[in-house]
């Protein structure tokens, strides 16, 4: 068996998967890179797999036990993860107390003073975490258990066994610039079995990708202000990009979702990639998220004629005033010219909206509504997905939310129910809008999911079949009493919330024997 220098997990997103993941976990295999090209063994370990027999919890429990590791990594976003984490995080402690357990990803980056109080977590990175991972993994080489000169850190002097006798504190280091040449960063694969996140839809095999960090917008609710910065954007060379697309197509990959959050942040960039794309002759259609003013006719031809098939557009409202609330910089209009030219390009034009915005009112929830539906008679392919705001720190509508009764948790585990799938803590909302909205997002869920029901497991299938039904005949006639769909969901999770719970609780005694 192997001794791994960096232990790194991804944790489960929910209680339970329902369908293999396509995307693999990118910031844990970007970060591995600069390790190993360090000389640090790294060993990386997907949680979401386990739902489906493609990774066993044993693999995890023998590299720990059979490795004396520098550091454990734990990535994280807002929600069922991080209870998912710090059970991970409860297992490294007891394995080895003297270890360092660190976090990083969205959530610890946007509240690095809260997660880093944790009992469980050692360090934070706040950030891109290549240079501050390896910076830990130097260190803990040397035996320097002083983070100070690793910037982009939030850590405890001291962590581990020393604790016991020493006053503890928390020490905040200098933010980190990150890499300044993303080209010097390869997605490390061979940490992982490619197949596992390839899907077979419609014939075609689809991978995952991700060539680029930030967006130049500045959308009010995204987390991006935080994370990399307001506005910034960066990403890999045409040249680099064309040669990582080329490692997943030789693996029979034929379609790529870009999971950037917004590839076209820079659009000679995004260009140069479509023009080595033809001049190499690699044949692969993709996706990829777009905004809706960008899609006019010229711009949305030569997306087809570059194997675009899909794209997502954040809409967010049908409202202008909502909006303007959120500085999105466009509007229905552009969605409509957006709607007819994917249709007049055979394009799957796929909508995301926000339901509970800052200052939103029922009356703009039924104008986003409406827009949806003079969309899906525009062009009857577009599919809609609705989310109930969550706000994000360090946003600007995380204040706008604060100042109008929000009341954010003030502990780790109490973002496990605060996010973008269900966020709870919406004081601002009264009880009527509350129900109305979440009885229209599980609807508009339920549609979509219906309609993509040949991507779900086998034994999920006739449960969308049942609740696609109903919530058809819901949205048709707005009918948003009773919303059993709802309640369906609502017991369901709590079931798998026990079940999962006594799981981790069994898995805890077997990996502590």
């Amino acid at each position: 068996m192997e001794n791994y220098d960096a232990i790194l997990v991804f944790p489960k997103l929910w209680e339970k998967e329902f369908n293999p993941p396509n995307q693999p976990p990118y910031g844990l295999l970007m970060c591995a890179d600069l390790l190993l090209k360090n000389g640090h063994n790294v060993f990386v370990y997907d949680e979401r797999l386990e739902s489906f027999g493609l990774k066993q919890r044993s693999e995890l429990v023998q590299a720990v036990k059979h490795s004396k590791p520098l550091f454990f990594g734990i990535s994280s976003q807002s929600g069922p993860m991080i209870e998912n984490g710090l059970l991970l995080s409860k297992f490294f402690k007891q394995e080895c107390p003297d270890v360092p357990v660190v976090w990083g990803g969205v959530h610890p980056t946007l509240l690095p003073d809260q997660t880093i109080k944790h009992p469980l977590i050692d360090v934070v990175i706040k950030g891109e975490g290549e240079l501050p991972s390896l910076g830990i993994a130097e260190n803990m080489k040397k035996g320097n258990r002083d983070f100070s000169n690793v910037n982009g850190l939030y850590w405890k002097k001291p962590f581990g066994k020393s604790f016991q006798n020493e006053e503890q504190k928390i020490i905040v280091n200098d933010p980190c610039p990150g890499v300044p040449n993303l080209d010097e960063i390869d997605m490390r694969w061979d940490l992982v079995n490619p197949k596992h996140y390839i899907r077979d839809i419609d014939g075609k095999k689809w991978l995952g990708v991700i060539t680029s960090r930030g967006c130049p917008f500045r959308c009010g609710f995204c987390y991006n202000i935080s994370f990399f910065g307001m506005r910034k954007f960066r990403g890999w060379s045409p040249k680099k990009t064309i040669e990582e697309i080329k490692k997943v197509l030789d693996w029979g990959v034929n379609y790529v979702n870009f999971d950037d959050d917004y590839i076209f942040g820079d659009p000679l960039r995004m260009w140069g990639i479509l023009d080595l794309k033809k001049q190499e002759g690699l044949d692969f259609e993709w996706k990829a998220p777009i905004r809706g003013h960008l899609l006019r006719d010229a711009l949305t031809k030569r997306l087809k004629d570059g194997g675009c098939s899909s794209v997502t557009i954040g809409a967010e409202s049908g409202s202008f005033e909502v909006l303007e609330y959120m500085t999105k910089d466009s509007g229905p209009d552009a969605y409509y010219m957006a709607a007819k030219n994917l249709k007049k390009y055979d394009i799957q034009g796929n909508f995301s909206w926000i339901l509970g915005y800052p200052g939103e009112t029922l009356k703009d929830v039924y104008v986003t509504l409406n827009v949806i539906k003079d969309l899906e008679e525009i062009n009857p392919k577009t599919e809609h997905v609705l989310n109930i705001y969550a706000p994000y720190p360090g946003t600007p509508s995380f204040d706008q939310a604060i100042e109008r009764g929000f009341k954010p948790p003030q502990e780790l585990e109490g973002w496990t129910d605060n996010f973008r799938e269900a966020c709870k803590e919406l004081s601002y909302i009264n009880e009527e809008s509350k129900r109305v909205m979440e009885a229209i997002r599980w609807a508009g869920i339920f549609r979509t999911m219906y309609k993509r029901k040949r991507l779900y497991a086998g034994w999920v299938r006739p449960i969308v079949q049942v609740l696609g039904t109903i919530s058809n005949v819901r949205w048709n006639y707005n009918l948003y009493n009773f919303p059993v769909e709802q309640k369906a969901v609502t017991v369901g999770r709590e079931v798998l919330k026990r079940m999962m719970r006594k799981r981790n609780e069994e898995i805890q005694k077997e990996s502590s024997c």
